[in-house]
């Protein structure tokens, strides 16, 4: 039986590795889209892997992550309007 820090290992390896697979096959593969794609699969897998009936200790650390993860996000948003909105001279 794997323990649960391995089972979300192997899930989350495998969300980033497909990611990577179809973006590359689409055409598409940029970091700003890998980056949104592995931030989405952090997350999915976070939550299918959570136990129902108590947190464990290694789980704590994944909230940090989540809230680094969203800051990324943020700052990639930010960028991608400025360079939208961005008046030419």
């Amino acid at each position: 039986m794997l323990s649960a820090r391995l089972r979300f290992l192997y899930l989350l390896v495998g969300w980033l590795v497909v990611s990577l697979v179809l973006l590359s096959a689409f055409g598409s593969l940029n970091f700003d889209l890998f980056y949104v794609a592995s931030l989405i699969g952090f997350l999915v897998v976070t939550e299918l892997t959570a136990p129902l009936n108590r947190i464990q200790q290694w789980r704590s650390g994944l909230g940090v992550i989540a809230l680094l993860g969203f800051v990324g996000f943020g700052y990639l948003v930010v960028t991608r309007l400025q360079a939208i909105l961005a008046v030419p001279t």
